[in-house]
């Protein structure tokens, strides 16, 4: 997604420019979909139970695999009309990622909200780990309180130790407005003012990780089905992090909202709170 802009709240995702980029280096703008997995794979090295595989290397990232390959593919238009868009991407193993997948980004728009839905089909003949996510890049003003109802944080470890990640009670609701960024889970809303009013990130279903990665020229908010980086733990430990093990012909689905409005939205989105 290139940009996302609303007639009275202005520019919701910082607009991409028409200058061409290296597809494995992603501008810090508009946003993209994370199939089949979130965050860094360490060495670019994926190990299973059954085998260990090699990847493709990203050069903008240390020779580490980011986010999977979906976004730098082309997607084909399954249906579209004036409120509503679906691509599907049909992916065959390949250096960047060993297994075959199908992949649905669903949008569907109004005058206050978009709403998206992510699929991922198991296509190969063998179990496969997967997630998936989205990684929009918000435009946030300076000084700007950021609120999240999660109700865990998580310590990532360090990329020599041996240890799993660490998952504390957040205790806060609020951000505050300094740069940072947090790995948690378990919630449902973010939101954060725009110009006159509110934007709203809301979960509807699946994705309960959430990262948020915040600079002085943008937000992100990544909503995911596992922990960021989570592929780059020994197999025991991923299960708990939120990574799936799909079976062949088995399907995952995950659902959220950006809302704008005058005041924030609840979960419920015919009502503001």
């Amino acid at each position: 997604m290139s940009r996302l802009a609303h007639k009275v709240y202005g520019h919701v995702l910082v607009p991409m420019s028409a200058d061409p980029y290296d597809q494995q280096d992603w501008p810090k703008a508009g946003a993209f979909p994370l199939f089949p997995y979130h965050g860094r794979l360490k060495g670019a090295k994926l190990v299973t139970e059954e085998q260990s595989f090699q990847l493709r290397g990203n050069p903008y990232r240390k020779g580490d695999a980011m986010h999977g390959p979906a976004q730098r593919r082309p997607w084909a238009i399954a249906s579209q009309s004036a409120t509503v868009l679906s691509m599907s991407l049909e992916y065959e193993a390949d250096d960047e990622w060993p297994y075959s997948f199908r992949a649905v980004q669903h949008f569907s728009i109004s005058d206050h909200r978009l709403d998206v839905t992510l699929t991922l089909l198991n296509t190969s003949d063998r179990p496969s780990p997967g997630g998936i996510g989205w990684h929009p890049y918000f435009t946030i003003g300076s000084g700007v309180e950021l609120f999240c109802d999660a109700h865990g944080s998580w310590s990532l470890p360090s990329a020599d130790s041996k240890d799993g990640p660490i998952l504390t009670a957040s205790k806060s609701a609020s951000f505050g407005i300094e740069p940072q960024t947090k790995h948690l889970s378990n919630w449902s809303r973010a939101s954060f003012p725009i110009s006159t009013g509110y934007l709203s990130l809301l979960r509807t279903s699946a994705l309960e990780y959430l990262v948020l990665h915040r600079t002085a020229a943008y937000l992100c908010l990544e909503p995911a089905s596992h922990l960021s980086g989570a592929l780059s733990l020994p197999s025991h430990l991923r299960r708990a992090a939120g990574i799936t093990e799909l079976a062949p012909g088995e399907m995952m689905v995950g659902r959220f909202s950006v809302c704008v409005g005058r005041q924030p939205f609840s979960n419920n989105l015919n009502e503001s709170q």
